[in-house]
Order: structure tokens, then C-alpha cells, then sequence
């Protein structure tokens, strides 16, 4: 109710015993499960171009849905900006890029957070602010990161040369994020490596133009 700024002594009372929380653990799941698999496809496959990669829409805009109505309840405003990064790119993935643009130009009034290279690469990304993902370099696994952010720019600009280098870059990242990362780090490389390759997929290129750069019509970002 607090989006329609209704008086919170206007407010419909949670019952007793609903605990909305116990639903994380299956929204995620669901949500790391898809990014995971998009990510072995696209790598296992070694290209981005051939039948396009499909996920279960329906739940994961159930997912997305849950995670941003949690945010808009105010249960817990400590993690107001992961759940929103997380619906955000879980809108990308269910194929509604509106509603993943509208959250994301929200986050983007707040403030990145510190020493966290994979949700900061993943915020601009999700808005395809290509230029400052780029400029990733600290923090850990900075280097992988940066390394595939550079390869998907690339990529975007040369018409699809360098397809190749993006998943090796890909799955180098991934390999670290996996042997050193803690859960939470391998489920945002997941999600990040998905979103990116979904941006970049060469028959998606119908969606919003980019931000401050100029892509080749045949690999717009979406």
C-alpha cells in the first residue's frame, strides 16, 4: 500500500504467523536455477547465435513480482537494493523488459554498493550502461569481470566477431567466481553472465537502444 501512499492507519494488517520472508528461499532458487542453466547453455554450446535460449517466463515474473513487493511492503529496508537488482534481472530473463527498465532506472538513484564488482557490472548492464561497467577493474574477481564486460562490448561493436572470446571470458569468470566466491557471489555470477549474454544474443536487437554508446544494428543490446 505504501506505493499508492495510502495512510499506513488505512493499511490491511499482516496476519499473525505470515511469514512472506520463507518464500526467499524458493524465489531464488528458482531464480539461480534458470540463470545457471542459461549460462551452461549459451557456455556448452560455444555461441550465441542458433535457436534462442528460452526460460519459464510465468514463474520467473512470479519471482521477480515477489521480490519487489517484498521492497514495496517495507519489511526489511536493509535489503531493499538486492531485492530490487534481483527483480530487476529477473524481469530481463522472464522476457519483460519494461518492467526490468523501470526498477532499474529506480536503482539507479541509489547509490552502488561498495566493493561489490558483480551487483555494480549487473545494475549498469540491466540499463546498458555499457561505459561504466567497463570500468570495473577492483575489488574481487575485478579482473574476470572486467575482462568479460570488455569482450561483450567488443562484441556488440564488431558484429559478432568475438562471440568466442565473451564465453571463454565467461566461463574463466564463472570458474573463479565457483572455486573461490561464497553462495552469494556464484548465484550474482549466474545472473550477471546470463543477463549479459541475453544482451548481446544477436536476435534480440528490438528493444531499447543502448546508453552511451553506438552499437552495429545486428548485435543491439536489449
Amino acid at each position: 500500500m505504501y506505493e499508492y501512499s495510502v495512510p499506513e492507519v488505512d493499511h490491511i494488517d499482516i496476519p499473525a504467523a505470515t511469514h512472506p520472508e520463507e518464500l526467499f528461499a524458493l524465489a531464488i532458487g528458482i531464480v539461480g536455477d534458470t540463470a545457471g542453466e542459461l549460462c551452461d547453455e549459451y557456455i556448452q554450446r560455444g555461441t550465441l547465435l542458433g535457436e534462442f535460449a528460452t526460460t519459464d517466463g510465468p514463474n520467473l515474473r512470479f519471482c521477480a513480482s515477489f521480490f519487489y513487493a517484498y521492497v514495496e511492503s517495507k519489511f526489511d529496508s536493509d535489503l531493499d537494493e538486492e531485492l530490487l537488482t534481483l527483480a530487476a534481472a529477473t524481469f530481463y530473463l522472464a522476457e519483460t523488459p519494461g518492467s526490468s527498465v523501470v526498477i532499474s532506472k529506480y536503482l539507479a538513484e541509489r547509490p552502488l554498493p561498495p566493493d561489490d564488482a558483480l551487483v555494480t557490472v549487473l545494475r549498469h548492464v540491466l540499463l546498458n550502461d555499457w561505459h561504466d561497467a567497463d570500468e570495473i577493474q577492483e575489488g574481487r574477481f575485478g579482473r574476470w569481470i572486467q575482462r568479460m564486460v570488455r569482450s561483450a562490448t567488443e562484441l556488440l561493436t564488431s558484429e559478432g566477431q568475438d562471440e568466442q572470446i565473451l564465453l571463454r571470458n565467461c566461463a574463466e569468470l564463472r570458474a573463479q567466481v565457483y572455486r573461490m566466491g561464497t553462495a552469494r557471489e556464484i548465484a550474482f555470477v549466474d545472473l550477471c553472465i546470463a543477463v549479459i549474454l541475453r544482451k548481446v544474443c544477436p536476435r534480440r536487437m528490438n528493444f531499447e537502444p543502448p546508453r552511451r554508446s553506438s552499437f552495429e544494428p545486428g548485435w543491439r543490446p536489449a
